[in-house]
């Protein structure tokens, strides 16, 4: 998968010079697939309002798997990023990931949130917008 960012820690993107927390600083508003155009966009809004929205856009989606939700807690938490990273294709879960030099072209992206469900997306290329 190409891409356009690093992941430092597990919840910060650096990009084009920048590096935001997307755990402390943003809560995920939304998630749109488009099936035909094979696309997947995700959209963080600043909680403090000073920043502008964060875009993760994932084009020629192959493979897109999502994890539900843990029912035991506050939906509250469904929007707060947990972990940010990439595995291997056998991979499961959301216990173990990469470090960013350990990242090849064949690894997924992982997206777990603090309400429990998680997201492991496959596509030709991955850019963050902000």
């Amino acid at each position: 998968m190409l891409r356009n960012f690093e992941v430092r820690g597990a919840v910060e993107v650096h990009c084009a010079g920048s590096t935001l927390d997307l755990h402390n600083d943003f809560g995920l508003q939304t998630l749109h697939y488009d099936l035909p155009a094979r696309s997947l966009v995700l959209v963080w809004a600043p909680l403090d309002g000073r920043n502008a929205p964060v875009e993760l856009r994932l084009d020629g989606v192959i493979s897109l798997k999502m994890m539900p939700r843990d029912d035991a807690l506050p939906m509250e938490d469904d929007d707060c990023l947990s972990l940010l990273g990439f595995v291997t294709p056998d991979m499961e879960g959301t216990d173990a990931y990469l470090d960013d030099a350990s990242v090849d072209d064949t690894c997924h992206l992982l997206l777990a949130f603090e309400g429990g469900w998680s997201l492991k997306a496959f596509a030709d290329r991955a850019a963050f917008n902000f």
